[in-house]
């Protein structure tokens, strides 16, 4: 596609190139020319292979910029304690080389929110908190609920989990939390 767009450009920016024509006045060619050049240099871009191509994520990588977009759209403090959060996604892929450092980057993101109850769990530590709170059969940890911040600065339901705690306790989508505890 890139190879035919520029093929179209290139056709392009030869019709603008001067030649001679009757109706074509010395004074209008130097115009034409850089357009022509131009279009031509932006078509050979396109040509070109670049040298700067992306990489592909590693996995250490992906799961990094799985747990930052996770925290973007599910964190209901929308400043993120300060942070420059895109920044803070380019620093977190950087520092993934591998698993264990993935999970560091992660942990140390998270920590960084000032939020006690957002923090990186790993799956065998989530899986024996799971079971010793549980039992082997539970599903559910936490309370199951996502909240984000509504008007006037108010804390408002957006889901609750089928079964949870937040649902046995009676809360819906839409209600709003003026207390806790």
């Amino acid at each position: 596609m890139r190879r035919l767009v520029a093929a179209a450009m290139l056709l392009g920016s030869a019709a603008l190139a001067p030649h001679k024509h009757k109706a074509l006045r010395p004074a209008h060619a130097e115009p034409l020319l850089r357009r022509a050049l131009g279009t031509a240099a932006v078509a050979l871009a396109l040509i070109m292979p670049s040298t700067a191509q992306a990489k592909e994520f590693t996995d250490a990588q992906r799961f990094a910029a799985e747990a930052w977009r996770a925290t973007d759209k599910l964190y209901y403090e929308r400043t993120f304690g300060g942070a420059d959060w895109f920044r803070a996604r380019s620093d977190l892929i950087q520092q993934a080389t591998d698993a264990e450092s993935a999970r560091g980057a992660v942990d140390s993101l998270l920590r960084k929110l000032g939020d006690p109850y957002t923090r990186y769990v790993e799956p065998e530590k989530y899986e024996a908190l799971v079971s010793a709170t549980l039992g082997d059969a539970a599903v559910v940890a936490g309370a199951g609920v996502q909240v984000v911040d509504g008007d006037n600065g108010k804390v408002v339901v957006v889901d609750v989990e089928p079964g949870a705690p937040a649902d046995k306790a009676g809360l819906r989508a839409g209600d709003e939390i003026q207390q806790v505890g």
